[in-house]
């Protein structure tokens, strides 16, 4: 063959080479290129900044993407902002004609605003190009490499030794330091065994509670008056006065609630106003008598409270209050009970 035929063989050979190189890039797609809008709302200037952000897309991409808005395929549009204690992002990603593609919002509740950059560099990268984190397959490479037996051989156990270890303890505050407490209160009265007939009246009643001792009882209480007929037409008026102190070793107390339980002493006075008889054999009667109570207190508004209390006592000094009439009989108007007792209920204040 002449070697003007051969030379115009070789340049047909490289000009097809060619063409098919150039035509199978151009039957690959073209990378898209993006702009990138990025703001630190007030707040979260600390977070990554417009260059740095950008450098840490093109980082991942592996290639430079980012380019005038004007000339685009994509445009990302992001912010952060604060987010209670930590920070949030939100980024949206729109194509040339305006439409949204997608959106992504990430949170960091850390203080440090760092903890968003190699979330976020990753969320616009793949949103830009959704191929890049994909691993990238090499056409001539060869069946991958045996590891060397001691390479699958198990790596030894590994063992950790806490040199220090130091606990913080959250401060405890102290304990209220218990102080006088201060319940006093006064309403109606209900007895029964103070005078002939069931009778009603009124009571008050107090407790002044010592840090760290029983409670010291107070209460004055007044039933009558209450008449009884005598068997000659006449008629005597009865009164009484009781007066109580006492200790109470059993005391608690709740949030609302306070609850209290008392030894007690009581002296009692009956007093005797006749009617169509000469006269009362004695106008004034004493009683003397050891008892208990127990009684609640419970909190209203403020320092007011609503109490109920009962109370029970057995007299062991009791005198018959008689009257004579005036045919000079003496007739009895007034024997006590071996126990008497009266339920109360008032409201009153109460301070600690």
């Amino acid at each position: 063959m002449a070697k003007g035929s051969v030379r115009w063989l070789t340049w047909i050979g490289v000009a097809s080479a060619l063409g098919a190189a150039t035509a199978a890039h151009a039957d690959g797609e073209k990378p898209k290129t993006s702009s990138l809008s990025w703001v630190r709302l007030p707040g979260a200037e600390s977070c990554i900044a417009t260059q740095a952000l950008s450098r840490a897309v093109e980082e991942r991409l592996r290639r430079p993407v980012f380019v005038s808005p004007s000339t685009a395929d994509l445009s990302v549009e992001g912010h952060v902002e604060r987010a209670g204690k930590g920070f949030r992002a939100e980024v949206t990603v729109r194509d040339a004609q305006g439409t949204t593609l997608g959106k992504r919002e990430l949170q960091s509740p850390g203080a440090a605003c760092a903890g968003l950059d190699e979330p976020l560099s990753l969320a616009i990268a793949l949103m830009i190009d959704p191929d890049a984190e994909r691993p990238r397959v090499e056409l001539d490479a060869g069946p991958p490499p045996v590891a060397p037996p001691d390479a699958l051989a198990p790596a030894p156990a590994t063992t950790v030794v806490i040199q220090r270890e130091v606990v913080v303890e959250k401060p405890v505050a102290p304990p209220k330091k218990p102080g006088w407490l201060f319940d006093g209160t006064a309403g109606l009265a209900a007895g029964l065994g103070m005078l002939p007939k069931f009778s009603f009246g009124i009571a008050a009643q107090a407790i002044l509670e010592p840090p760290k001792f029983w409670g010291l009882h107070g209460a004055v209480a007044g039933f009558g008056p209450s008449e009884v007929q005598t068997e000659s037409g006449g008629s005597t008026v009865l009164g009484t006065v009781w007066l109580e102190g006492g200790l109470c070793p059993v005391h608690l107390h709740g949030k609302d609630v306070h609850f209290w339980s008392c030894g007690l002493a009581q002296i009692g006075f009956w007093s005797a106003q006749s009617r169509g008889v000469n006269r009362a054999e004695d106008t004034l009667r004493l009683l003397i008598g050891l008892g208990a109570n127990a009684r609640v207190s419970i909190h209203l508004i403020g320092p007011f409270v609503f109490r109920v209390g009962l109370t029970l006592s057995v007299p062991f000094a009791r005198q018959v209050v008689a009257v004579r009439t005036n045919a000079g009989t003496s007739t009895e108007v007034l024997s006590p009970f071996f126990f008497n007792g009266y339920l109360d209920a008032g409201f009153g204040l109460h301070f600690d």
